[in-house]
């Protein structure tokens, strides 16, 4: 299987948000470390559901952000089992948004991004010299 450069800078792009939230949750105090699994669980799909209900309104939400870092710590994954629909819903969402967006919008929101990668590179070659 040839490698896909662009999918492994994403992947690596992805995975350094999450590390950089989780050290962000964990040098907060970890306010979801009491909740046994099923507790977490549970908040984890309603914060889910909140987020693909309020998905157009930009809304922010950091509680589904600390409970995802609260699985990472813990060496879990959250139940994407459970929430499917949820996830159908949001795919079909954003391919709607996209839809809507204008050419120009289109080339501008693809070049933030290429900008978010490109100082992500640069992160690399700076980590990986030292």
């Amino acid at each position: 299987m040839t490698k896909d450069p662009d999918r492994e800078l994403l992947t690596a792009w992805l995975a350094h948000k999450n590390m950089l939230r989780t050290e962000a949750y964990a040098k907060g105090g970890r306010h979801f470390s009491d909740l046994d699994d099923e507790e977490l669980e549970r908040r984890w799909v309603a914060a889910l559901k909140e987020w693909v209900t309020n998905f157009n309104t930009r809304m922010e939400h950091p509680d589904r952000h600390d409970l995802e870092s609260e699985f990472t710590l813990r060496h879990k994954m959250p139940p994407f089992q459970r929430v499917t629909e949820e996830f159908a819903a949001l795919l079909d969402a954003s391919h709607a948004v996209l839809a809507k967006l204008t050419p120009e919008a289109l080339v501008n929101a693809d070049r933030k991004l290429e900008d978010k990668f490109e100082a992500f590179r640069e992160l690399i070659k700076k980590t990986s010299s030292n």
